[in-house]
């Protein structure tokens, strides 16, 4: 006896876009309102058993890796906003504009200290919810520990993560070019991790960089428009 497959056809919404777009829809919503709601101190209590197993998982990791480290990397193409224009927002975009960006960001703040901005993060690298903070160190030259510099790619964001002990537990590098129209642009996105996390953590983080980046690129895009953009687009 053959079994019939499931399948779900939907008539009456208005509103453009799949019962898996109005969902995601909802979900992102309620997200965003426990994390308001929770705001960044309730988080880090909810949170304080898994940053501290994670602290004891990256001086571990680091420890065996010795000074080695390997890349999560995507590229993405992003259409209808230049890179100058979405790294002029990076720059600026406020915590909820950056928790938004991804399901799994928890906290962000930013600080200026001395000629460096110093950005504290609570989100999850793999399956470590992990708090760390990233200090910039300028947008020309990357890091001193990794490769795959392109100079066809223009403009760079650059940055070094160190847990709450001090432990070096990643490095930045992405690049950035725009189409020849001036209408988008491609990205080369890495964060290299200590050599000895699990393949499985590299995985995850490159899904994590897909989704953040394209999120980001939309949010930019919405703010320059100064209107949100319909469900099914694919900025």
């Amino acid at each position: 006896m053959s079994v019939t497959q499931f399948s779900c056809e939907v008539f009456g919404p208005i509103t453009s876009g799949t019962v898996d777009d109005f969902e995601l829809t909802f979900a992102r919503r309620s997200l965003t309102r426990l994390k308001q709601r929770l705001g960044p101190h309730g988080l880090l209590d909810l949170f304080r058993p898994d940053i501290e197993s994670s602290d004891q998982y990256w001086d571990e990791t680091v420890a065996k890796s010795k000074g080695k480290l390997r890349p999560a990397e995507v590229s993405v193409i992003i259409r209808g906003i230049s890179a100058p224009v979405f790294l002029k927002w990076a720059k600026s975009a406020s915590g909820p504009a950056i928790l938004g960006g991804h399901p799994e960001h928890y906290q962000s703040t930013l600080e200026k200290v001395g000629e460096e901005n110093k950005h504290t993060v609570v989100e999850t690298l793999g399956s470590h919810i992990s708090y760390f903070t990233i200090s910039n160190h300028g947008s020309q030259s990357p890091t001193d520990r990794v490769s795959g510099r392109d100079t066809s790619y223009p403009y760079t964001m650059v940055g070094r993560g160190y847990t709450k002990s001090g432990v070096n537990n990643g490095e930045i590098l992405h690049q950035f070019r725009d189409h020849e129209d001036g209408q988008g642009f491609d990205a080369k996105l890495a964060i290299w991790f200590p050599a000895a996390v699990e393949d499985e953590l590299l995985e995850t983080h490159r899904q994590h960089l897909a989704v953040e980046f394209r999120n980001f690129a939309r949010a930019a895009r919405e703010d320059l428009l100064k209107k949100p953009i319909p469900a099914g687009n694919h900025v």
